[in-house]
């Protein structure tokens, strides 16, 4: 399901790049925000097909151990400034392509692409986790994303952002259901994943707004990148205790 999830949002995220320029210029701003007012008007219909409460999980994961204070928070931690990372970077992923290309078309299908590789990253999550566990995956993904935004900073052409974007949307997306199936993990309840859920869309909102505060006071997005950067490394050092500990405590429990 979450995979699933994941799917249709990138498909929305992917179309909605490629028509942003036609949008613009035929019903402007105004009327973009407009179009997302209906949308979200509309999902209400849905509403009586979600989960009343979280007391509908019968049983807890096998694999879930219950952490202290000190690991959670970590943990939490590492989920924030991971999407802090990525509102700082996506949010302003098509200004810093028109940095480099002032072709708004140009810049717009290397993003369709990018979303709908990114599809793959996310669909790709199940699968690898079956056979290398989360570990291993998240690293890749956390600072394999850091890498491709290096990489954009050293050489900021229009080709390298191509692959940085695709690279990016696809390593982000595909590291998102590790780190929130550890982080559910980490309690027995099924509380970890609301708080996690939690931080995930306060990160995701914070970075436009962080970024935007920072561009206030520097020309260029060489800073945006270097802050995502920043942050992408530091939230993978965060998680690392507390998956360390899980894995300890699993060790020592019975099979």
């Amino acid at each position: 399901n979450f995979a699933l999830y994941l799917t249709l949002l990138l498909v929305y995220s992917a179309l909605g790049f490629w028509g942003m320029p036609l949008a613009l210029a035929t019903i402007g701003l105004k009327g973009i925000f407009l179009f997302w007012a209906a949308l979200t008007a509309v999902s209400l219909v849905t509403v009586n097909y979600l989960p009343h409460s979280m007391e509908e999980r019968a049983h807890p994961s096998p694999t879930s151990v219950d952490l202290s204070l000190p690991f959670l928070i970590a943990a939490l931690a590492g989920v924030l400034l991971f999407n802090i990372a990525v509102g700082v970077s996506w949010t302003n992923i098509f200004l810093i392509g028109m940095e480099i290309s002032h072709d708004e078309q140009a810049v717009a299908n290397a993003l369709l692409v990018a979303q709908i590789a990114a599809v793959g990253g996310a669909l790709g999550a199940v699968y690898v986790e079956r056979r290398y566990g989360r570990w291993r995956p998240m690293g890749v993904g956390i600072l394999g994303g850091a890498g491709f935004l290096v990489l954009l900073l050293l050489y900021p052409n229009y080709t390298v952002f191509f692959l940085s974007a695709c690279g990016l949307a696809v390593l982000s997306n595909f590291v998102v259901p590790f780190i929130l199936s550890e982080a559910s993990d980490m309690s027995t309840t099924g509380e970890m994943m609301t708080r996690a859920v939690a931080m995930q869309m306060t990160g995701i909102a914070a970075g436009p707004f962080l970024a935007g505060r920072i561009l206030n006071f520097a020309a260029g997005f060489t800073i945006v990148k270097v802050m995502a950067i920043l942050l992408l490394v530091l939230s993978f050092l965060a998680l690392i205790p507390p998956m360390l500990e899980r894995r300890r405590i699993m060790a020592k429990s019975p099979a």
